[in-house]
């Protein structure tokens, strides 16, 4: 995105840049649905464990090869892939294979995967701003069509691997935040942590913004969610990106300018 160009070659470009994400993520997303739907789980799962396996990864060295940069170090290919290497496989197990009654491994799969929400947040970062406000609002539009709509597929994934479960077949895991009946995926504490990222490059205001945004919509979620008789499955973004979206846009546009306007004019509250 040009900050040069004028304004509909910045949102045309945006809108380039937020398709070719969500191009990325539903070719993913529909091709785990079509194997574990098919019954192919040996292929499901070495999708998964490619997936997570990247997922883990990039972050990871890129961090220290930055790290490396900035200290001086001296950093080779080959103790940076041995490095990654090491650290993915820890979390690839941990991920896939560490047993559920285990109170300690639970521990550090949740640890884990906010670490790893934290490191993915911080790469979204990188995106140009608009682009990635583009991004969000279009993951929250997905979300809904997923989730929420009639015949949505992952209400249907969910009625599959509820039989499936019943039937004592063995699920694929999932890198997953689970609390008294409630479940909540990687993706989301993501997509938070990438408001809160963006937030704080804006300023402190504009941190609390989002973060007020983002605890409003995940209540208004969960509210839904305890209001349900029956087991439902909600979208956990929409909800929390427009909150966020519009409390970031006020904080910005509005109480930023006002508070320089009253500073400059020597008011002070």
């Amino acid at each position: 995105v040009d900050g040069a160009a004028a304004w509909h070659e910045q949102l045309r470009s945006a809108l380039a840049g937020a398709g070719v994400l969500l191009g990325g993520f539903v070719a993913i997303f529909g091709s785990m649905l079509a194997l574990y739907a098919r019954g192919w789980l040996r292929a499901l799962w070495a999708l998964h464990c490619a997936w997570v396996g990247g997922l883990l990864g990039v972050p990871f060295c890129l961090g220290i090869f930055r790290a490396c940069e900035a200290l001086d170090w001296p950093l080779d290919a080959v103790t940076l892939a041995l490095l990654g290497w090491n650290h993915t496989a820890a979390g690839t197990l941990l991920t896939h294979w560490a047993p559920d009654d285990d109170e300690r491994l639970r521990t550090w799969r949740r640890a884990y995967s906010a670490a790893l929400s934290v490191a993915l947040a911080w790469l979204l970062t990188a995106l140009p701003w608009l682009t990635a406000v583009m991004a969000l609002l279009l993951l929250g539009v997905l979300d809904l069509v997923l989730v929420a709509l009639p015949g949505a597929p992952v209400q249907k994934l969910d009625r599959l691997a509820t039989r499936r479960r019943a039937a004592g077949e063995r699920q694929p895991p999932g890198l997953t935040f689970k609390a008294e009946g409630l479940e909540l995926g990687l993706g989301d504490f993501v997509i938070y942590g990438a408001v809160a990222a963006y937030s704080v490059a804006l300023g402190s205001g504009a941190l609390a913004a989002g973060l007020v945004g983002v605890l409003g919509g995940l209540a208004l979620t969960m509210a839904r969610l305890a209001l349900a008789r029956q087991r439902t499955v909600t979208p956990a973004l929409p909800a929390a990106i427009v909150l966020a979206t519009l409390l970031l846009a006020a904080a910005v546009l509005a109480w930023r300018p006002l508070g320089a306007a009253l500073v400059g004019h020597g008011v002070v509250i």
